[in-house]
């Protein structure tokens, strides 16, 4: 579903202004702040931050599965992600076909663009091990995000294996996600990814944190915002542009918020997947994003002309 007018010139290019402007702090798992800023110089101090895990990652349940979209064919463009021209290439989705809750509509058309092979696998390794991370910190019973804990578990079950080597691959991913769990009582709030903190009605020795590595969500945001621009636009971030990724706690969001609600279309991919873009009239290849998915991960971004 798409609503709403893109536009609002003026309001647009004051947020992407690289000026100052209110800032947070978050204490870091590894040492050192986490510095967070509404600007679009927006830098991640640190390697990892911490989501708190569900109780229920210790349940292993069965998963209903979802129809698969047919893969389009791209032959003679360029990857989306390296921008280099390549005479075949693979279908990536723009989302994660994995990430889509089992409440997204069969008939929903997951987007999808041009990727090369390396691009696409580079992708494909974090956007699973986000989903392992992720998935064991949503609620299982939210519409938002139903299956996605039980994906998640799938993915380190060995009985779910089909070759013995698939099985080893399953259970050395299961140790590696258990070996660095953090059980403590004491996990400052600070630490925690917006949105992923204690889970209500629950003990919080049965609350484990999760290292989420940064770099893996700079790398998904950007991914979300190339593809976006190419479904929408049909055009590619040329090199001579920046995506700036950034992750705020919703109060310090609320000003970029304001100004998308006002001027943004908004992009649904059904109930687990919300887009909303602005674009200034007279900055055309610069815009301004938030995206939520699974009504709890929550980021934002920005494209702009280099400042080189």
């Amino acid at each position: 579903m798409i609503t709403g007018p893109e536009g609002g010139a003026p309001a647009i290019r004051c947020m992407l202004t690289r000026h100052s402007a209110p800032s947070l702090s978050f204490a870091c798992s590894q040492g050192g702040p986490l510095i967070l800023s509404t600007t679009t110089q927006v830098q991640l101090m640190c390697h990892s931050i911490i989501g708190i895990v569900s109780p229920e990652f210790q349940l292993l349940n069965n998963i209903v599965g979802q129809g698969k979209m047919m893969a389009k064919k791209f032959t003679r463009c360029r990857c989306v992600h390296c921008l280099e021209e390549f005479d075949s290439l693979t279908s990536d989705h723009v989302f994660p076909d994995s990430w889509y809750p089992e409440t997204t509509p069969e008939n929903l058309e997951k987007w999808q663009m041009p990727a090369c092979t390396k691009c696409n696998t580079v992708h494909g390794r974090m956007e699973n091990d986000l989903l392992l991370r992720f998935g064991l910190c949503v609620d299982p019973d939210d519409p938002n995000s139903l299956g996605i804990v039980q994906k998640a578990l799938r993915s380190v079950d060995p009985t779910y294996a089909k070759k013995e080597k698939d099985r080893e691959h399953r259970l050395k991913r299961r140790h590696k996600i258990m070996k660095g769990l953090i059980f403590t009582d004491d996990i400052p709030k600070e630490s925690i990814f917006p949105n992923f903190g204690r889970h209500d009605g629950h003990p919080t020795e049965d609350q484990p944190g999760i290292l989420i590595a940064q770099s893996d969500l700079i790398m998904l945001g950007e991914k979300l915002v190339r593809g976006v621009t190419y479904v929408v636009d049909g055009r590619y971030i040329e090199k001579d542009h920046d995506v700036e990724v950034f992750f705020l706690r919703d109060e310090a969001a609320a000003p970029i918020v304001a100004v998308l609600q006002k001027h943004g279309t908004k992009y649904e991919r059904g109930p687990g997947i919300k887009v909303t873009r602005v674009v200034p009239h007279d900055m055309l290849t610069s815009a301004l994003f938030a995206i939520e998915i699974w009504g709890k991960l929550r980021m934002y971004a920005s494209v702009q002309p280099s400042s080189e």
